[in-house]
């Protein structure tokens, strides 16, 4: 299947070593604050995806302070991050 953003390449679509790249990791950072849990959640499963380490402190707040949902996504975010750090991801 042909890539449909391939023609963007800052388009947050592409591939999550683009998006780091591009700088996207601090925009996407702010996602675990906003008022929505679903904005939340799904700025700490993509956190977790990149694996940028500059989320490791945020994904910590998030996972003792955020809302439910986000919480448990922050800390599998965590997970994610540190097992790549190991070697295991």
């Amino acid at each position: 299947m042909q890539d449909p953003y391939a023609e963007y390449p800052s388009f947050p679509g592409r591939s999550e070593s683009r998006m780091t790249s591009f700088g996207a990791v601090p925009a996407v950072i702010v996602g675990l604050d906003q008022a929505d849990a679903a904005v939340g959640t799904a700025a700490a499963d993509l956190l977790g995806d990149i694996g940028d380490p500059r989320a490791i402190e945020p994904l910590r707040k998030a996972a003792a302070t955020g809302r439910s949902g986000v919480r448990e996504a922050a800390a599998g975010a965590l997970a994610k991050i540190e097992g790549k750090k190991l070697g295991r991801g």
